[in-house]
């Protein structure tokens, strides 16, 4: 295995915005959550964006849930 070179950091959305990452995630869990659990995806994806931007980090799906 060859040696460390480098180590990369993504550090205040510098290379990807934290937020439209988060967002995507929330959106493919909210339509699986219509799928399989019968809550509707745009409320669902409101209530995770609603969590996100009250600064829930870690347990969002817990409280969400």
């Amino acid at each position: 295995m060859p040696e460390l070179q480098a180590i990369a950091f993504d550090l205040d959305d510098t290379l990807y915005p934290e937020q439209a990452y988060v967002l995507s995630g929330f959106q493919a869990v909210s339509v699986w959550a219509e799928t399989h659990l019968g809550i509707q995806a745009h409320e669902g994806y409101a209530e995770l964006g609603q969590l996100f931007a009250e600064g829930v980090r870690g347990n969002v799906f817990d409280l969400w849930m």
